[in-house]
């Protein structure tokens, strides 16, 4: 579904993608592993054509994300670490306002609907009349969530959906939120993370990244059913194979 072909990103002197080529086939979910500043973010923005490459291509089913923006990007939803969420709208409104802007010409009535089946989905129906902050950073986080998922796009992309969360709990909670909702909507997911647990626990597949200048160090398939158990020798050993890749330096 997805095809990113020798991508390479500089921002003044430093490069920080390096010919990056890889596949993501439909329905898979393929996480983005490496260290913290080695450019996953920025190619999340690429994949969301958010910025130009310097080089390379991106392709979604032979749509080419920058000659064929429009047709490209609606195929396309977000959930990025920090829930920015409008703190004058309440939780069912902030999911309404994906659609007001995605898709202007859905009815009022249509957009609420969706909307709330969106935030049943993610278990917060009872709180859909709550400003943002009256929801714990988990719940503004689910209904982040729950704004990607009402744009019913074939490609969800994830930038470290868990960083901005303290609480343990919560991002367990989150994290088999997130699982939950690949295993029902078999959306394709690229998500984003430093996090060796959640690689792990959610992946199909991990493309594991090199520090700057960014490249593929390896991939890593996740021969695991689901639900996980992130105890199990055969999980334990993939997320030790990982770490050894860098020295030990990622948790």
């Amino acid at each position: 579904m997805i095809e990113v072909s020798r991508l390479s990103k500089c921002f003044g002197s430093l490069q920080v993608l390096n010919s990056l080529s890889f596949r993501v086939a439909q329905g898979e979910f393929v996480t983005i592993f490496g260290p913290s500043g080695c450019g996953k973010t920025t190619l999340l923005r690429i994949l969301a054509t958010l910025e130009q490459p310097d080089r390379g291509t991106i392709e979604v089913n032979g749509v080419d994300g920058f000659a064929r923006h429009e047709e490209y990007k609606g195929k396309i939803s977000l959930v990025w670490q920090d829930p920015r969420l409008l703190p004058w709208r309440t939780a069912l409104q902030n999911v309404t306002f994906a659609l007001e802007m995605r898709y202007p010409e859905v009815s009022k009535e249509e957009a609420g609907r969706r909307a709330r089946e969106a935030i049943k989905f993610v278990g917060l129906l009872d709180f859909a009349d709550h400003l943002p902050r009256q929801l714990s950073g988990g719940m503004r986080q689910r209904i982040n969530l729950a704004r990607a998922l009402v744009l019913d796009a074939d490609i969800m992309l994830m930038d470290e959906p868990l960083a901005s969360l303290n609480e343990i709990t919560e991002k367990r909670q989150l994290m088999n939120e997130i699982a939950h909702l690949w295993e029902v909507k078999r959306k394709t997911v690229v998500y984003v993370t430093h996090s060796v647990s959640e690689a792990v626990y959610l992946s199909d597949r991990i493309l594991v990244f090199s520090d700057k200048p960014t490249a593929l160090l390896e991939e890593v398939r996740v021969p695991l059913s689901r639900p996980r158990n992130l105890t199990s020798r055969t999980a334990e050993e993939i997320g030790n194979h990982i770490s050894e890749l860098f020295g030990g330096m990622i948790a």
